[in-house]
């Protein structure tokens, strides 16, 4: 079997005791090795400064998350005591029945506005054709009568050929002269 280094593990059974001797001199030569190595680089980690670096910053990250833990804690147990957090909790569920009786109530206005704006509709159509029939019926008598047109400037106390007030001021805007 390999390990990680790619060094081969022995297992013992089956083996005869110089085999089972010469396996464990392997071992104990591959733990000094490994001894020596780990040695050799925390030396070198030392000189170089590296574990004190590694020291610092990991006591540094320590007090900080302690000191921001502390932090949250304070802040938290003081939004508890002024009732911070309950009158949140109230607000939010004060607005959300607020919003459903709102709802509510816009639901049944819009029930009733359509059965009104139905009546107002029909209203609506009837009094269109009320006005389209009269003002059928006048076009129909104005034309039905020759110089109607006439007889009502003579009638509105115009004189024969004046211009109505309508016709003056198109003929002002287009420079005629009326």
């Amino acid at each position: 079997m390999e390990t990680a280094k790619g060094t081969t593990t022995h297992t013992l059974a089956g083996k005869s005791p110089e085999e089972i001797a010469e396996a464990i001199k392997t071992i104990a030569k591959n733990i000094r090795e490994s001894s020596m190595q780990i040695r050799e680089t925390v030396r070198t980690l030392r000189e170089s400064g590296g574990l004190h670096e590694i020291s610092e910053a990991v006591s540094i990250a320590a007090i900080a998350a302690r000191d921001t833990a502390r932090d949250i804690n304070e802040t938290a147990k003081e939004l508890q005591e002024k009732g911070v957090i309950d009158n949140t909790v109230n607000a939010i569920s004060e607005t959300a029945s607020t919003t459903k009786d709102t709802v509510k109530q816009f639901k049944g206005q819009a029930s009733k506005s359509a059965g009104t704006l139905k009546a107002t509709k029909q209203d609506l159509q009837e009094t269109g054709k009320d006005l389209k029939e009269i003002g059928q019926n006048l076009k129909e008598s104005v034309t039905d009568t020759p110089g109607a047109r006439q007889g009502s400037g003579a009638d509105s106390g115009m004189m024969k050929g004046e211009k109505e007030p309508a016709q003056k001021d198109r003929a002002k805007k287009s420079g005629e002269r009326y």
